[in-house]
């Protein structure tokens, strides 16, 4: 895939996320457009999670990570790169400001403790 059709794949990814995480604020649509999802995982093809079973990505295109779904990390031990809908929701519901402190507890690789950085950021940095 092109960057160009790629960038247009996260920005509705993004957009998706604001609309379903219910908030008005939109920097959230900005930090999950800017964090880029396939950093934090391993290198793809992927092993996406549909319906309760593990099924591998057609190939390592980063298109593939831009929808809502579970990526695993460790398939085996059952840790993964949760639902990006489920994160939103938690995230619009917290509505983290400029200055906050926040703390994040999980096993993944860091996605959502990125995005949520940026949404804690003080505004002059």
């Amino acid at each position: 895939m092109s960057q160009a059709n790629l960038d247009r794949v996260r920005r509705a990814y993004a957009k998706e996320m604001a609309r379903v995480s219910a908030s008005r604020d939109p920097r959230l649509e900005q930090v999950f457009c800017r964090v880029l999802r396939e950093a934090f995982l391993p290198p793809g093809p992927w092993k996406v999670l549909v319906e309760g079973w593990f099924v591998e990505t057609p190939s390592s295109d980063p298109a593939h990570v831009y929808q809502n779904v579970a990526i695993a990390l460790d398939a085996r031990k059952g840790i993964n790169n949760g639902e990006p809908y489920l994160h939103a929701m938690w995230i619009g519901a917290v509505a983290p400001q400029p200055g906050e402190t926040i703390t994040q507890i999980g096993l993944g690789m860091g996605y959502y403790t990125a995005i949520l950085s940026l949404l804690v950021r003080p505004a002059d940095t």
